[in-house]
């Protein structure tokens, strides 16, 4: 099932690599996630090892750059 969600104005969505970009925080994210509950743990094995984009330099945010959003 897709969900729609209405961006903010700081927000690009680019739909060619199915990423979204916040302008003021710098931030890029996937449109979709890795499709399952995982611990912190994997999700930081996840981002290290996605090539998505033209990409590959992937992390968790902080929780500052969470707090932002």
């Amino acid at each position: 099932t897709q969900v729609e969600i209405e961006a903010p104005q700081r927000v690009i969505i680019h739909p060619r690599n199915r990423t979204a970009e916040d302008l003021e925080t710098g931030l890029m994210w996937q449109m979709t996630d890795n499709g399952g509950d995982i611990s912190q743990r994997a999700a930081a094995a996840y981002c290290r090892d996605l090539d998505q984009g033209g990409y590959s330099d992937w992390r968790l945010p902080s929780i500052f750059e969470l707090e932002k959003l």
